[in-house]
């Protein structure tokens, strides 16, 4: 899980390995930016911060997938059940790509002979 601060995008090395990661895809990885409606300052300067966010994933905003974007987190409960929702939506998707543990063999297989004594 990647959290990203919307402020933390005026900074151009941050917003270099942000944009760099918008351009790859990793199945394990979930971004998760939050918004605090509740700051003076960060509502003041939505509109800049929200031109930073599109410029550091112009890729993950025009195609929108929640299961690994989420830039509309709106309060501390939001971040508590998105972060939690990431979580296990990545796990099982990761169990389900993983490989298994055990392969099958390749060519035909012998059956089992159970041996015991004889009546």
């Amino acid at each position: 899980m990647l959290i990203v601060d919307r402020w933390s995008l005026h900074v151009a090395e941050i917003r270099a390995r942000m944009l760099e990661y918008d351009g790859r895809s990793f199945p394990n990885v979930v971004v998760v930016i939050p918004w605090n409606a509740h700051d003076q300052e960060s509502v003041a300067c939505q509109i800049e911060l929200n031109e930073t966010l599109r410029k550091a994933f112009p890729t993950r905003l025009q195609l929108p997938d929640p299961r690994i974007f989420r830039d509309d987190i709106a309060s501390v409960d939001d971040l508590r059940d998105v972060i939690a929702a990431a979580l296990k939506q990545t796990v099982e998707r990761l169990r389900i790509d993983a490989p298994t543990k055990r392969s099958i063999p390749p060519g035909p297989t012998q059956q089992p002979v159970v041996q015991g004594p004889v009546a």
